[in-house]
């Protein structure tokens, strides 16, 4: 299910024009969002949608949604309209000309990360073009890219400069896997995948998929997932693997890759391996940085298994501007374990509880996660609650006095409201 927003940028600004500098995380993590959305829509402005360099802010299952956003600014010049590709989130932001991040009238430039100017027409915008249409033919339901291409027309507003064709056979294969992940039964996915291999046995998430319907962490599984691992080797090349590190997620053609190496970590950690799939996890965030598949989540869980409470804050840090739970927690979680109850533990522990005050009743027992678990969560939400009591119950309860110390600052907490 999509967001709309409806934001008036200034209402986040101080007197001085600046973002509120005692916003609640997420309520910071949102202003942020629209201030580069406007800062890059400002600085290109045209009279349709055009793609910008801002990723989709959305994470379902603390996996970040693939979308770069699309934005454009009315005929009236005074509303910017956004929407994501992939999930169909969208909004207007008004109230942005005269701020710093309004990019037209000349203002100071944005302080946030800096944004990429679009590819000038030619090979690099239908390559952009070409990707964004197959995302969306990965993320929802569409018979053919034409079909996916006149939706995307039909969103940005203008035809795209470039005609469909049925291309390679690794892509052939592709499309395959794509519509057995929409499959509504084990055979049709099996005769889908089947006809995939056919076409190309380098297909990574052909053998991806025929490790779904294995029993979970079991030798079968595991040795599809290393066959996914070697065809995604295969298909992209040494070339690609050394050339393009540190910006893998923004080619398409990575992704089958990408999924199948945190697959296999998340096997070989459960397989008693922990010590490999950090390895393993390290290097994906290598490959991609930005970490638009989460790794970081499991990596984190890793890290505590393993007590590596100095790669944990090393982590953390990478990552200082995520207001997830599942972060602030943590980090109150190994301030405690490094330095006791010290002033910069407890601190960050009020930060996580005015964040999300659900997290208590999860990891004290009181509530199960499972009768909360959702696909998607909000920031704050019992929702986002229930999925790090999941995973970060046993760490608070494996480091001796945490839950002791939670209780405490807890209650007083909710004693001095």
């Amino acid at each position: 299910m999509s967001d709309t927003w409806i934001v008036d940028l200034r209402h986040y600004l101080d007197e001085e024009g600046e973002i509120v500098e005692h916003l609640p995380g997420p309520a910071r993590s949102i202003a942020q969002f629209h201030a580069s959305i406007a800062s890059w829509t400002s600085a290109f402005p045209t009279a349709g949608a055009q793609r910008t360099s801002v990723y989709c802010r959305r994470r379902p299952d603390h996996v970040q949604c693939p979308g770069e956003i699309h934005a454009g600014i009315d005929s009236e010049g005074d509303v910017i309209h956004w929407f994501c590709p992939a999930c169909f989130d969208n909004g207007e932001i008004r109230g942005w000309q005269g701020t710093r991040w309004d990019r037209m009238s000349g203002s100071e430039e944005t302080s946030f990360p800096a944004q990429v100017e679009p590819a000038p027409p030619g090979r690099g915008e239908v390559e952009r073009m070409m990707r964004d249409i197959q995302q969306l033919m990965s993320e929802h339901e569409f018979d053919s890219i034409g079909e996916a291409k006149s939706f995307m027309e039909e969103l940005v507003g203008k035809p795209l400069p470039f005609a469909t064709a049925d291309g390679d056979d690794l892509s052939r294969a592709q499309d395959l896997c794509y519509q057995a992940m929409e499959a509504d039964s084990s055979n049709k996915v099996k005769t889908l995948v089947s006809k995939a291999l056919e076409i190309s046995p380098d297909c990574a998430d052909a053998y991806l998929l025929l490790s779904e319907l294995e029993t979970p962490n079991s030798e079968s599984e595991f040795s599809l997932v290393e066959q996914a691992v070697h065809a995604g080797e295969c298909a992209l090349g040494p070339t690609v693997l050394e050339e393009d590190a540190g910006y893998f997620w923004g080619l398409l053609e990575t992704r089958p890759y990408m999924r199948a190496r945190l697959r296999q970590a998340e096997i070989l950690a459960n397989r008693g391996q922990n010590d490999e799939a950090i390895i393993q996890c390290w290097d994906l965030l290598r490959l991609n940085p930005s970490d638009n598949q989460g790794v970081r989540y499991p990596l984190c869980d890793f890290l505590f298994v393993a007590g590596n409470d100095e790669d944990i804050l090393k982590l953390l840090d990478q990552y200082e501007d995520d207001v997830s739970t599942e972060w602030s927690y943590s980090l109150a979680l190994v301030l405690f374990r490094t330095e006791g109850e010290s002033e910069r533990a407890n601190h960050a522990l009020d930060d996580a509880l005015k964040d999300n005050p659900h997290v208590p009743a999860f990891l004290f027992g009181r509530k199960k996660p499972a009768d909360f678990l959702s696909n998607y969560v909000n920031f704050g939400s019992q929702e986002e609650a229930a999925g790090y009591g999941l995973s970060g119950t046993p760490h608070w309860r494996d480091t001796y006095g945490a839950v002791r110390w939670l209780r405490q600052r807890s209650w007083s907490r909710a004693l001095s409201r």
